[in-house]
């Protein structure tokens, strides 16, 4: 890989010297690395499905290129239908029941994130608003699991329940 060629570092010798890294290193470096993946089947999807922290809002941000995710078009019909409901404070200003039916992989559950959000802005425009909550339910244990992923990594008071 050309990220590791001609690699330079301290030397142990002399602090005021810079050295090339041994080219055989970095290749024993790389074999070690393969080897390691191999033995314990890691992918990268692994690490942010398991250990999100370490890829998202983290000091490593810097590390990672930042993505531009566009909502889907359902997805902004479901938040625009909750806005509707509300009042310029952020109150429920009429009784609303929305049903959002879409299909698998629409975006569902990081929907979830959003509609938390409104409603943690919801409640920093009026203190009446404080017991507002969301409740997500999923037969789905996984999704749950998921949805709680993404409160905790937006530092959103969340449960889990099963039944």
């Amino acid at each position: 890989m050309r990220i590791f060629s001609r690699l330079q570092g301290t030397s142990f010798v002399d602090s005021t010297k810079k050295i090339e890294i041994s080219p055989s290193l970095i290749l024993d470096l790389k074999f070690c690395i393969r080897d390691l993946k191999e033995f314990y089947r890691y992918t990268n999807r692994t690490v942010i499905i398991k250990y999100p922290k370490l890829v998202y809002y983290t000091n490593y941000d810097k590390f990672f290129p930042t993505l531009d995710i566009k909502p889907y078009p359902s997805q902004i019909q479901f938040i625009q239908a909750v806005k509707s409901a509300l009042d310029l404070r952020g109150n429920i200003a009429r009784p609303t029941l929305i049903f959002y039916r879409t299909m698998i992989g629409s975006g569902k559950t990081s929907a979830s994130l959003a509609l938390s959000q409104l409603v943690h802005e919801c409640k920093l425009l009026d203190n009446r608003n404080n017991n507002m909550q969301v409740l997500y339910t999923c037969l789905i244990g996984s999704v749950r699991v998921q949805v709680g992923r993404y409160c905790y990594n937006k530092q959103q008071k969340f449960a889990l329940a099963a039944m």
